[in-house]
């Protein structure tokens, strides 16, 4: 009698335990189960596409991750026109946008 009940204790766990272990094999659709990384490409697809799609014309809003430092440029050393107060020059995959600062908005680009 004392080992039985261990004994069925173990048996009645493993019933629990087996199907989720079958769960989680690399047959399983899920995007987080080992070795499938769907995820992580759909990712960086998307940051290669960002800004591709926009249109950078007069009047439309600048994406927020464009607004950074980093693509900041400075007017005398590419030879464009002084921005007036509260304006700023980004350079942008390869193209100047003068954008207002206060608004986001884009004021002109050149090549």
């Amino acid at each position: 009698m004392n080992k039985l009940i261990p004994t069925v204790v173990l048996m009645m766990g493993s019933l629990f335990v087996a199907p989720y272990t079958l769960a989680y094999d690399d047959e399983s659709p899920r995007g987080y189960d080992r070795g499938n990384y769907q995820h992580e490409d759909e990712r960086k697809v998307r940051n290669e596409r960002r800004g591709q799609s926009f249109q950078w014309k007069a009047g439309y809003k600048m994406p927020q991750h464009y607004r950074g430092d980093g693509y900041k440029v400075d007017f005398k050393q590419q030879n464009l026109t002084p921005p007036a107060r509260n304006q700023q020059w980004y350079k942008i995959r390869g193209e100047y946008v003068l954008i207002d600062t206060s608004s986001h908005t884009i004021i002109k680009t050149r090549n």
